[in-house]
């Protein structure tokens, strides 16, 4: 069995020994909560932020939001005034649509851009910015117009 399952059985089993006592789960102390969230992958573990503000509050400071902001998004710095759960956040509703892949494609991009930056100055001097997210829908939608598939 996974973590996860553990994680959502364990969680299922309490939900089931609080209703037979009338007791609220959100009533539970902080570090049995931080438990089984810890066992929560983080699809899991956002809709679970959703459910009260007790269960986000309690979710907020889960180091787990730091392992995925650097796993899922490479970001390795949490910049002053946010939490990495805010920053995961942001990260997931700009390019959440990317999330399966973009640690790979941003490495393999790195690659080239340091190997055009040791080895092609000229071209590595010439690169622009990456493109928002709007400009990239925008050329989509362009690119896709009165084409079938």
């Amino acid at each position: 069995m996974s973590f996860e399952r553990l994680g959502l059985n364990l969680l299922n089993n309490m939900a089931a020994e609080m209703a037979s006592k009338h007791t609220c789960m959100s009533s539970l102390p902080v570090i049995p909560l931080v438990n089984i969230f810890s066992f929560l992958d983080r699809e899991d573990l956002a809709r679970c932020c959703q459910v009260c503000s007790r269960f986000n509050q309690v979710a907020y400071g889960l180091p787990a939001w730091k392992t995925w902001c650097k796993e899922v998004w490479l970001v390795e710095e949490c910049p002053p005034g946010k939490n990495w759960k805010q920053l995961f956040s942001e990260w997931k509703a700009n390019w959440g649509r990317y999330e399966s892949c973009y640690a790979s494609i941003k490495r393999a991009w790195n690659a080239i851009e340091e190997f055009t930056k040791l080895h092609c100055p000229q071209i590595y001097d010439s690169l622009n910015e990456g493109s928002t997210e709007e400009e990239i829908n925008e050329t989509e939608s362009k690119e896709l117009i009165g084409k079938t598939f």
